[in-house]
């Protein structure tokens, strides 16, 4: 291996075990630790496991950087969390629509639920604790198809939540090549509460298979949507007046398996 002198350096490695598998002997043979997402103080990051159906926590050293594990919690066995987003800010209302300071919502890939979790942080410095609001199927009202696997969150806007469904062909989308339609899985859209509950709105369709990842531009008025087995980025405007209408405006395919999608701004 070539040095590399501003190469970062490895300061710490936090392994995990998982004593029994899960509910599900597919997806949780063993822990899955699924994203690393920073919360709104800075000062802890939370990571969903699916494999061990658990919420992470750890507190990051604010001198060296160091990662201290906090006691973790539980989700319902079989759930999968995957992503996570947080919305707020402790100690003052959230920016967005909702009353409570900080609201976490989690993704759960094996039940293709929603749960949104009030945070609290105790005045004393510790660890925050979590408290479950609401459970919401990401299909809304809508059946939920045979074999789907909710993936990615992310708020737009204020107070506009967009998930995305895989393997859940639950509608057809405009093909960019000629007159005829795909195949299509689909994108969820939710409106935030006063009380951090979540809204169904509709689905859209994610403009071909299996929609792993996708973000929002610092505008809030392009989402890529990065589709794995379509092996495309497929590029929605959303009105940002009206909020929940997408229209795909490009595409651009024979990329492979795409995994993640990011705006270089």
């Amino acid at each position: 291996m070539k040095y590399e002198p501003n190469a970062p350096a490895l300061l710490q490695t936090i392994d995990f075990v998982l004593a029994t598998p899960g509910p599900n002997p597919i997806r949780q043979e063993m822990c899955h630790p699924h994203q690393v997402v920073l919360d709104p103080t800075g000062k802890f990051i939370i990571c969903p496991d699916l494999g061990a159906d658990m919420i992470r926590t750890f507190r990051i050293d604010q001198i060296n950087g160091m990662l201290e594990e906090c006691p973790a919690f539980a989700v319902a066995p079989g759930a999968g969390p995957r992503h996570a987003i947080f919305v707020g800010s402790p100690g003052a209302q959230a920016a967005s629509v909702i009353a409570r300071s900080v609201v976490m919502y989690v993704v759960f890939e094996l039940t293709n639920t929603v749960t949104s979790y009030e945070a609290a942080y105790p005045p004393d410095g510790g660890y925050p604790r979590f408290q479950a609001i609401e459970t919401s199927s990401t299909f809304g009202n809508n059946p939920v198809p045979a074999g789907a696997a909710a993936a990615e969150i992310s708020l737009v806007g204020l107070d506009l939540i967009i998930i995305s469904n895989r393997n859940s062909p639950l509608s057809f989308s405009p093909s960019f090549s000629d007159s005829s339609t795909v195949a299509s899985d689909s994108l969820s859209l939710f409106r935030l509460s006063a009380d951090g509950a979540l809204n169904f709105l509709k689905l859209y369709p994610a403009g071909g298979s299996f929609p792993r990842h996708f973000s929002v531009n610092k505008a809030g008025d392009l989402v890529a949507v990065g589709l794995q087995m379509s092996g495309k980025v497929v590029i929605f405007k959303r009105d940002t007046q009206k909020g929940e209408n997408l229209q795909p405006v490009a595409e651009i395919d024979g990329l492979g398996e795409v995994t993640c999608v990011v705006w270089e701004e």
